[in-house]
């Protein structure tokens, strides 16, 4: 496997376009390394022992689109490490140790459409850290330490599609924080430490196809909850503290084909509670406590 290679081993590769050096041993990636590689669209450095990164070590890589660096031993990312990767339109960091993000670190990253950031040591998500990525549809940040999130975080991302906050320390979130996103359709929140829903949460949210709020500490939900997802097909519930589900809490919810709400605490359901679902083909209720 390599371990390092020569600043000078690419040198006279000027026309090479794809690049990939993953499953080695590179520990440190510099300026000289990738310097007369102008053409590069894709790089591939995933599954080294990356630690360090050149701020210059992409400088001449305006051409690339996708670069993938998961599973390395990355710890921050600063404001001029992607500053001329205009035209990058996926970035992979998963599976790294990233607790520290510049808040400009992607702002030239225009044209980004997918940003992996799962599997790090995130903590908060800041009011301006994806304020240019205007144009990202996929954006992952599940399986990080995610306790609080600005309001606004995600504010620019109009044309995100899914939104993967899943598997953090989520204890509640504000009325604001996905009030933009209305190409969202799928949403991820499972496995955090939601209490409540409230009637604003997912407000806005008419393209929403798949909700997973499951494995949360959920007790209560506003019966205006879902009112505006009426394109909504799948939400999952199970594994919550659910004891009562208001009878109108499903009404708005016509297009819903699945609904989870396993080992809850439900002792009653109403008769009204699943009236309007009408296109319902599967509905778990196992392991509550009705009688």
């Amino acid at each position: 496997k390599i371990t390092s290679i020569d600043p000078k081993a690419f040198s006279n590769l000027a026309n090479l376009v794809s690049l990939d050096l993953s499953h080695n041993q590179i520990k440190s990636i510099f300026q000289e390394t990738l310097k007369n590689l102008t053409q590069l669209t894709q790089l591939y450095l995933n599954s080294n022992q990356i630690s360090s990164i050149d701020s210059k070590a992409f400088r001449n890589q305006e051409d690339l689109i996708e670069l993938r660096l998961s599973s390395n031993k990355i710890i921050s990312i600063d404001r001029e490490t992607f500053s001329n990767l205009s035209n990058l339109s996926e970035l992979q960091f998963s599976g790294n140790q990233i607790s520290s993000i510049d808040p400009k670190a992607f702002s030239n990253l225009t044209n980004l459409t997918l940003l992996d950031l799962s599997q790090n040591q995130i903590k908060s998500i800041f009011q301006d850290l994806f304020k240019n990525l205007t144009q990202l549809t996929k954006l992952y940040l599940n399986n990080n330490q995610i306790s609080s999130m600005d309001p606004k975080a995600f504010s620019g991302q109009e044309n995100l599609v899914e939104l993967w906050l899943s598997h953090n320390q989520i204890s509640s979130i504000d009325s604001q924080t996905f009030r933009n996103l209305r190409k969202l359709t799928n949403l991820y929140l499972n496995n955090n430490q939601i209490s409540s829903i409230d009637s604003q949460t997912f407000r806005g949210l008419t393209n929403l196809t798949d909700l997973y709020i499951n494995d949360n500490q959920i007790n209560s939900i506003d019966s205006k909850a879902f009112s505006d997802l009426k394109n909504l097909t799948l939400l999952c519930l199970y594994e919550n503290q659910i004891s009562w589900i208001d009878p109108t809490t499903f009404s708005e919810l016509s297009n819903l084909t699945m609904l989870q709400l396993t080992n809850n605490q439900i002792s009653l359901i109403d008769q009204q509670t699943f009236i309007d679902l009408r296109n319902l083909t599967y509905l778990s209720l196992d392991f509550n406590q009705i009688s």
